[in-house]
């Protein structure tokens, strides 16, 4: 085989949790390349699923074959996350910090004192976010008067009223190349559940400008890889305002995947959960719990 994809969509939790190991969705999420991996490229994995898992891949018309899953690394392997150990930091939310609006009141918390000052301040819901936790982990909305530990460096930001959030997908190469926008599905929590495109999206150049001024500077500094780029627009009462860089992933997300469904399948949709119209569950079924669906306004095959 030519290449073995990797979707280590563990990378970030591994960098905060040494000697961590998969957990069950993790190991889930392996099968993500299985979708788009070409006949003679394998996919690393962790176990075997179900044997009617590759003819639900055959008729949507992904040529993958049970005999290209590999279960350790060998020849080429193209991961998800592969950031240098001394570019780590770029993954921080303090290093993204500056682009915040002042509407965010946003604080760098790094001790208890610091933590203790900012909630006896707090006249209205905030939220706190670990430096490292994307993908919604590790918010934690804060009511006035709550008394929190302080257990390692904070995000602190108001609770800010959301109306829309989107992600832009990067290639960092020699240059910085945009790959699309979709608009991110996720709970009232921040937790992410799908993704759609298609969407207007208001603020999106000013959005792009600042995503692409700090991907050139991470490239300068030695990145080479994906990213996706989360901003969200917020009601305020003079109106919409623009929260142009909430973090970086640096890696390919589900955003990227769905991309990369709707160049294949013409894919318009995805998101976790239950079955919708018009809608393919896209990984194996052993965690019952969840399935990852493709959604279009047409029927797949």
């Amino acid at each position: 085989m030519k290449l073995i994809h990797l979707a280590n969509t563990e990378f970030e939790r591994s960098l905060v949790e040494r000697g961590m190991t998969l957990n069950r969705f993790e190991r889930w999420l392996r099968f993500l390349p299985c979708a788009y991996a070409e006949a003679d490229e394998g996919v690393w994995v962790v176990e075997q699923p179900e044997a009617e898992y590759f003819e639900s891949l055959k008729r949507l018309g992904a040529p993958f074959r049970k005999e290209n899953l590999v279960f350790e690394a060998r020849g080429v392997v193209e991961a998800w996350a592969a950031l240098p150990e001394n570019l780590t930091y770029l993954i921080s939310k303090e290093w993204v910090a500056p682009f915040a609006p002042p509407e965010a009141e946003l604080q760098l918390i790094r001790s208890s004192d610091e933590l203790e000052r900012w909630l006896e301040g707090l006249k209205a819901p905030g939220l706190l976010r670990k430096p490292f936790a994307l993908s919604g982990r590790g918010h934690r909305v804060v009511q006035p008067g709550e008394s929190i530990p302080f257990e390692g460096p904070l995000v602190a930001t108001r609770l800010l009223k959301r109306i829309l959030d989107f992600s832009s997908q990067w290639k960092v190469g020699e240059e910085v190349e945009l790959l699309g926008v979709t608009e991110l599905i996720n709970t009232p929590h921040f937790n992410y559940l799908g993704s759609r495109v298609g969407v207007e999206t208001p603020f999106l150049e000013p959005h792009l400008e600042v995503a692409k001024r700090v991907l050139t500077l991470a490239r300068e500094q030695g990145y080479r890889g994906h990213a996706g780029v989360d901003a969200f627009v917020f009601e305020t009462e003079e109106g919409p305002k623009l929260y142009p860089i909430v973090e970086i992933n640096f890696r390919k997300t589900l955003a990227w995947f769905l991309l990369e469904m709707k160049k294949r399948y013409g894919a318009e949709e995805i998101r976790f959960g239950n079955a919708f119209p018009n809608a393919y569950p896209i990984l194996p079924t052993f965690n019952a719990k969840r399935q990852l669906f493709l959604g279009r306004k047409e029927n797949f095959n």
